[in-house]
């Protein structure tokens, strides 16, 4: 393969070569190339991380804080419970609903989805804090987003990342930029907890 590339870059090139470093042209050229693919690969892992990674770029004050958070929901027995992808639509609905906590809206009690209260106020603060700093329309499908992965969970719940060192059965799965804390239970999965991984959302919570 023959390529052609500036006097300035050649330049560049002689440089490296006479810098002992590298022994000809097509090690600076390789070298470079496995640079950029590994910057390229970096790339896409922050632009749709996995729940590792999230986790990894977490303080541990803030894993701290979601351990805390995590087990409280586990001991607080507050959940609403929703049927199917039509009852998560329910949840969508009454989150991008104007107001839905404060008006005191409360759903009909069903099976399989059991959300907690907390993850319920998770995602009302991501709603009203991307609304508010972007609009209603980039608001909407991230709840939409967020919430199509608690159908996933339950119909895959193994999918997650293990978490027992906040509590034996927790896993955390990546909903884009967000982990969503749960537990596998008969017949579906419970919902504990949505943290924004985000650092702008972190900063906003504490």
């Amino acid at each position: 393969m023959n390529v052609s590339i500036t006097d300035e870059l050649a330049g560049f090139v002689r440089g490296k070569v006479n810098s002992g470093r590298y022994n000809n042209a097509s090690q600076v050229v390789c070298d470079a190339l496995r640079r950029m693919e590994e910057e390229e690969n970096r790339a896409l892992r922050l632009a749709k991380p996995s729940a590792a990674d999230l986790v990894a770029d977490l303080t541990m004050d803030q894993q701290e804080s979601i351990r805390q958070r995590v087990r409280a929901s586990i001991a607080s027995d507050e959940f609403s419970e929703y049927e199917g992808q039509k009852g998560l639509r329910d949840l969508a609905a009454g989150v991008k609903a104007p107001w839905p906590r404060a008006l005191g809206r409360r759903f009909e009690a069903m099976k399989r989805y059991p959300v907690s209260k907390d993850a319920e106020r998770d995602l009302d603060r991501i709603f009203l804090y991307w609304a508010l700093r972007a609009s209603v329309d980039v608001a909407d499908p991230l709840i939409d987003a967020i919430i199509d992965r608690f159908w996933l969970l339950g119909e895959h719940p193994s999918s997650g990342v293990a978490c027992e060192s906040i509590a034996p059965g927790v896993r955390c799965f990546a909903a884009g930029k967000h982990l969503i804390y749960y537990k596998k239970i008969r017949g579906g999965v419970e919902i504990l907890q949505v943290f924004d991984g985000s650092k702008d959302q972190q900063q906003a919570w504490s």
